[in-house]
């Protein structure tokens, strides 16, 4: 039996699920001035809340056991994917907004144009960002806040961000000519950050 369980006006953006947890940028009700894409949140127990917003679109969100990682862009042009600025918020993970505790991460660098997917795991997040034909990898440290970018191959562009651990990060990197066919997985050491930034 297939059963709906949310259904939105607007968009549902970048959903990703950890157990029984579901959580997406919401576009309901959009209005730029007004009310923003916000983080909400699907459980079997809680149903669908919204957990979190600001003066900022969330663009992307990440789950992981203990963290919930967001991106907000900041300017009126972010509901077609061209920003002023972005930034990384998280909070412990929570389903309900009485749970949510706001951390301000840093400013992601390089984001004329919006970033691409999230992923965290501990105190790392990651994605890789998208001005023109700068494609690099961002890595963020939660607990430091230290951020590295890292720049794509000769000849290669990073395309997205895959999985994340303690220990690595996985993206796809593709021929900077071949704009849409990802042709490798790269791992990137996260011991080794200051080498490759």
């Amino acid at each position: 039996l297939a059963t709906t369980v949310f259904s939105s006006p607007g968009y549902a953006l970048s959903p990703v699920g950890r157990g029984q947890q579901v959580v997406w940028s919401d576009w309901s009700d959009y209005d730029w001035q007004s009310h923003r894409a916000r983080v909400r949140s699907w459980t079997p127990a809680g149903g669908s809340v919204e957990l979190a917003g600001g003066p900022y679109d969330v663009m992307y969100v990440a789950l992981s056991d203990t963290k919930m990682v967001w991106i907000g862009g900041y300017g009126p042009g972010s509901v077609e994917g061209a920003t002023d600025s972005e930034q990384l918020f998280w909070s412990p993970r929570a389903t309900t907004p009485g749970d949510v505790v706001l951390h301000e991460g840093p400013i992601v660098p390089d984001t004329e144009f919006t970033t691409g997917a999230l992923v965290t795991h501990g105190d790392w997040v990651a994605t890789v960002t998208n001005q023109w034909e700068v494609h690099n990898v961002v890595v963020v440290n939660l607990a430091s806040a230290a951020i590295w970018s890292i720049a794509s191959r000769p000849g290669k562009r990073f395309n997205e961000v895959l999985a994340i651990d303690a220990a690595s990060l996985l993206v796809d990197e593709r021929e900077a000519a071949t704009p849409k066919f990802p042709k490798n997985i790269v791992r990137l050491d996260l011991t080794q950050l200051d080498s490759l930034a």
